[in-house]
């Protein structure tokens, strides 16, 4: 079965004793995207609290059962952005992040609102967009370096000395 890291939003939150906690409203993960850390929560009257995902002590199909309702959540941690438009490396739009694939805590896959997935480590960045690479690492090519003057009229490139005041690289330009 597909677990997706919207699952825990809407869920009702229950202490181990029964007393109604309140309700998820949205996760968070770790700035790199690769995961769920914490849950941003409401109680009753609507006041916000924000949970580590290690404080749950069950994840059922209906509910959260919660370990501890003190436990301090993970710090430099962002919500999860779901609606994000998501760009390829050459900036053509390749859709909306609608949900994310997860793997208990470690997200796996970006599902786009086509329907679409991109798998999580492709995503380069996210702020107010997310950038993702979809070329392989392995196929990656350098861009070629900008030639000299001297390297373009056909003479031999220069190579850096290692003396520390570069004097032998300045002489053979010279």
């Amino acid at each position: 079965m597909q677990e997706y890291a919207s699952d825990f939003i809407g869920k009702p939150l229950f202490t181990r004793g029964g007393e109604r906690a309140g309700y998820v409203k949205n996760v968070q993960t770790d700035a790199r995207l690769s995961a769920l850390r914490n849950l941003e929560c409401c109680d009753d009257e609507e006041e916000e609290f924000i949970l580590p995902l290690s404080a749950l002590a069950q994840a059922g199909k209906d509910a959260l059962i919660v370990r501890s309702l003190t436990a301090q959540p993970c710090k430099n941690c962002r919500p999860a952005p779901f609606g994000a438009q998501v760009y390829g490396e050459d900036g053509a739009l390749l859709g909306t992040a609608s949900d994310f694939l997860r793997e208990g805590k470690t997200l796996t896959g970006i599902l786009l609102s086509d329907g679409s997935t991109l798998p999580a480590d492709r995503l380069a960045g996210v702020r107010d967009a997310a950038m993702v690479s979809l070329s392989s690492p392995a196929r990656r090519v350098p861009r070629p370096k900008k030639a000299r003057a001297s390297e373009e009229e056909g003479d031999a490139p220069v190579k850096a000395s290692p003396d520390a005041g570069g004097t032998a690289m300045r002489a053979a330009q010279s």
